[in-house]
């Protein structure tokens, strides 16, 4: 019988841009076609949620002000996150939602601190950057496609290891986003998995 595929979508009332729920809907059709039962669930405000209970846990893009709400709040799940990480548990950060799985974003002379699971700071520039992204994954044949809206930049302690830069303004010497295991962390928006088959796939395997 096949299993049923549970899915947790961090601060969804605070981190909802540019489609990047898009990216559970289609994640959520392609596993029903595969014959599994989806059961989606979300992490407000004020919450507790058990990761471990979890197969997917995933976080999207959100302005500055309710992002920084949702970062304050997040830390207290840094541990139980990491520990998800640790037992193969599988997480996508897209858009300025990567930010709670880093060190930190920078606001004015206030850091607000991230879970930390990766080595990357974000700071608010107070200017748009705007780019449509094409991007390889090693493992993956076809190329990916992706879109940054964001006003804040991200500095990252070693070169990104998720995706190699082939056009656009995103990432860090020509690399974008970081992966730790099941782990993903990326800037690209779109939704992610709507547009690239491929990545939506490979995630589908993971899980």
């Amino acid at each position: 019988m096949k299993r049923t595929i549970r899915i947790l979508r961090l601060y969804p009332d605070l981190l909802d841009l540019y489609g990047d729920g898009g990216n559970l809907l289609a994640l959520r059709h392609r596993l029903e076609q595969m014959g599994h039962a989806v059961l989606c669930d979300s992490l407000e405000l004020s919450q507790k949620k058990d990761f471990s209970a979890y197969d997917l846990i995933a976080v999207g893009a959100g302005k500055t002000r309710n992002l920084c709400a949702a970062m304050r709040e997040f830390t207290s799940f840094a541990p139980a996150l990491q520990a998800a990480v640790d037992q193969g548990r599988v997480v996508l950060a897209t858009g300025t939602g990567m930010l709670l799985l880093g060190q930190g974003l920078r606001v004015g002379g206030e850091v607000v601190p991230g879970a930390g699971l990766f080595h990357y700071e974000g700071a608010e520039t107070g200017q748009v950057s705007v780019s449509d992204c094409i991007v390889r994954m090693r493992g993956l044949n076809a190329p990916l496609y992706g879109f940054v809206n964001q006003t804040v930049t991200i500095d990252y302690a070693a070169r990104p290891n998720l995706f190699e830069v082939l056009s656009g303004n995103a990432g860090q010497d020509g690399a974008e986003g970081m992966v730790r295991g099941n782990c993903f962390a990326t800037s690209l928006l779109g939704p992610l998995l709507a547009k690239n088959p491929d990545f939506c796939h490979m995630l589908l395997e993971r899980l």
